[in-house]
């Protein structure tokens, strides 16, 4: 039995849109992790983020909560509702930032909004959290950014 660790893992991500998920057959299906939506701009809250959260925990696919950011809403009032949604537990993955939109929101205000959420988030969790987004997306606003952060 080799001790080396799988060369590819496996995860999925869900929110509402999945409604009630059976953990333990994710888990049995081989899953290893799963993203769930934990918030979404400055005050809402996927209606499903508890009870994913918790089945993730039971079930075991490591587990690590997202956050869905809307640039014309503070950044750091989406940190404070994402750090007092989730609370996070040693072995829980590092949180992401979904950010795939701008709003109508560029450059400086954009780019600060963002800093912002992952200077408070950041040091709250103890990790840098990593960043979710598309290509095209990424070089239109934040080609030479938040370097310090996976994507």
């Amino acid at each position: 039995m080799s001790s080396n660790p799988p060369s590819r893992l496996t995860g999925i991500d869900v929110s509402h849109f999945q409604g009630h998920v059976d953990w333990a057959a994710v888990k049995a299906a081989g899953c290893d992790f799963a993203f769930a939506k934990a918030t979404e701009g400055a005050g809402v809250t996927d209606p499903f983020f508890a009870a994913h959260w918790a089945g993730m925990k039971a079930a075991g696919p490591g587990r690590r909560a997202y956050h869905l950011y809307r640039a014309q809403q503070p950044g750091a009032q989406q940190a404070a509702h994402f750090l007092s949604t989730v609370q996070f537990e040693a072995g829980d993955l590092p949180p992401v930032l979904d950010i795939e939109v701008n709003d109508g929101v560029t450059g400086q205000p954009l780019v600060g909004g963002v800093q912002s959420w992952l200077d408070a988030v950041g040091p709250a969790v103890g990790v840098a959290p990593i960043i979710y987004t598309n290509t095209p997306f990424w070089n239109a606003h934040f080609p030479h950014q938040f370097t310090n952060h996976p994507l």
